[in-house]
């Protein structure tokens, strides 16, 4: 008895900076140009993926009063 496939996508495996990092480090060093040019699309997607996943997280959030003073304690005055 066969047993069925599973889908494999390595974008779901670069779910951080450093994981995409390794993976482009990895498949530079084996140099295989087009292997390469893969890696890059799947790293770009990946990257995409992480940025829409950060900003369902920061859309989700409550939202802050507004704190002028924190507000102007973090802008630096270019008033002398």
């Amino acid at each position: 008895m066969t047993q069925p496939l599973t889908a494999f996508d390595i974008v779901d495996l670069l779910d951080s900076q450093e994981a995409i990092h390794e993976y482009l480090s990895q498949v530079i060093a084996e140099g295989d140009k087009s292997e390469f040019l893969r890696a890059v699309d799947f790293a770009a997607k990946a990257r995409e993926k992480i940025r829409a996943e950060l900003a369902m997280v920061e859309s989700s959030r409550e939202p802050q009063p507004f704190d002028s003073l924190a507000f102007k304690q973090k802008i630096p005055s270019t008033r002398e």
